[in-house]
């Protein structure tokens, strides 16, 4: 009975008055094991373990839950450490044949949590395959974003009642902004001919743009249309990414604080300081482009090789274990079920302090992979350097 409940609660430790169990640890195996615990170990935690909510099957490792914030007498939230990361692109069939295949494959894996966007124009096949999948909906985590194009109060709702036709549900557990306003570089995503705007036409600015004051009215708008839907029971929590310090800060002043960030973070480039910032009003802080475009085992990252070879894991486990080890959840793409697999299989070891300070050390302040390269970074004003701000404020 219990290395049953056990195996049906993803456990992959499965110790019993004994050392060690015999699953073979590697990559691929069906249920890798690390052997952490030993005889009074396992009797101490069993009861514990057999308590802890299910997170996955036998096959999957289990993936640690994080306490979203939430306004009070709303239910409480918890947020998978980890999530599947759906953008393949946004060109089609791309786009969405590999999302419906990605997702479907990780959710018959054990996996629960993903992540799409409006932007993505994925958000049918994702919901197709949340279907085909046949996992209960109350089991599974399901994010989105409104993109930067539909922010204000009315396009807020259709945005989300056109995501939540996508996607084929009757809400979503986490949705937020995907950038806090547009940028000078952005001007072309606005043509229905771009990819992005997955072929509907939208309006060349949005009405609550027409304003002295910037994008801060659309920010507030979009804000006040997400708090209602939250209080509706169609959205559970409700989060921004991309934002800085003062954006975050003209949310948290409404009374209802975000309770997730998406920003850019891996070891490559992160911003500790908004990280800390973040901690500081309970804000999750949620890394995309956690694996910096799949460069950790070529000759920008030497180091995190070696690190990988003392744990017996890849070198992507250890950027993300940095991330997880840190306090921050991260949405890694995946399109095989073995990364996916490997993705979600951080949370059994520790790296040393002393790995962690050499990993910290690699950033680069120019770092930023995904957001210098389509201009899109604005720097928090408090720490100078507007110059790199592309905002239309």
């Amino acid at each position: 009975f219990i290395f049953t409940r056990l195996r049906q609660r993803g456990y992959k430790h499965l110790i019993l008055f004994r050392m060690c169990a015999t699953a073979e640890n590697s990559r691929g195996s069906t249920c890798p094991n690390r052997c952490t615990m030993g005889r009074l170990g396992s009797v101490l935690v069993l009861l514990a373990m057999l308590s802890k909510p299910e997170s996955g099957n036998c096959g999957f490792p289990a993936i640690p839950k994080l306490k979203l914030w939430t306004p009070p007498g709303l239910p409480e939230v918890y947020m998978p450490q980890s999530a599947l990361g759906t953008c393949f692109g946004f060109n089609p069939p791309h786009n969405t044949t590999d999302a419906y295949n990605a997702t479907l494959m990780y959710l018959q894996s054990g996996g629960r949590a993903m992540h799409t966007a409006w932007m993505y124009c994925n958000q049918q096949a994702v919901g197709q395959a949340i279907r085909d999948s046949g996992v209960p909906r109350v089991d599974l985590f399901v994010m989105s974003m409104i993109p930067q194009w539909h922010l204000g109060y009315e396009e807020t709702y259709a945005n989300f009642n056109d995501t939540l036709r996508q996607l084929g549900l009757d809400y979503v557990d986490l949705y937020m902004f995907h950038w806090p306003g547009l940028f000078a570089k952005n001007i072309p995503m606005l043509y229905p001919d771009h990819p992005e705007t997955c072929g509907v036409p939208v309006m060349q600015m949005p009405k609550c743009k027409l304003s002295a004051w910037g994008w801060k009215p659309c920010r507030l708008d979009t804000w006040k249309a997400m708090t209602e839907l939250q209080r509706a029971g169609k959205i559970r929590a409700l989060g921004v990414s991309n934002f800085e310090k003062d954006q975050l800060m003209e949310l948290i002043n409404t009374g209802n604080r975000p309770a997730v960030n998406q920003i850019e973070y891996h070891i490559g480039y992160h911003d500790d300081y908004l990280v800390e910032f973040s901690n500081n009003y309970s804000i999750v802080s949620q890394a995309y482009h956690p694996l910096d475009g799949g460069n950790l085992a070529g000759p920008k990252y030497p180091d995190v090789v070696t690190i990988a070879q003392n744990h017996n894991v890849t070198a992507a486990q250890i950027a993300l274990r940095f991330i997880a080890q840190r306090g921050l959840a991260a949405v890694p793409k995946a399109g095989t079920q073995q990364y996916q697999h490997e993705n979600a299989d951080v949370f059994d070891f520790n790296l040393t302090d002393a790995e962690m300070v050499l990993l910290g050390g690699m950033a680069n302040p120019n770092g930023r992979s995904v957001s210098d390269g389509m201009g899109m970074m604005c720097v928090d004003e408090t720490r100078g350097n507007m110059a790199r701000c592309y905002y239309l404020d």
